[in-house]
């Protein structure tokens, strides 16, 4: 059991991402991994994780 669900849900996020690359038959050290490398500097860089719901107030227009 993770005490912090955020970045498990991250670290799966990558996980699926990286086994879907791996389908596509792209090279680990040539594609996937500095991509991988990427996506963990801006997750670093914002201080948050890559994909963050956010409950926005709902505008109607007349």
């Amino acid at each position: 059991m993770h005490l912090d669900p955020e970045p498990a849900v991250f670290e799966s996020m990558l996980d699926g991402w990286v086994l879907q690359q791996k389908a596509r038959f792209l090279d680990w050290e040539q594609a996937i991994k500095p991509r991988l490398r990427l996506i963990r500097r801006f997750a670093e860089f914002t201080n948050e994780a890559a994909v963050t719901v956010r409950m926005v107030p709902r505008v109607t227009l007349r």
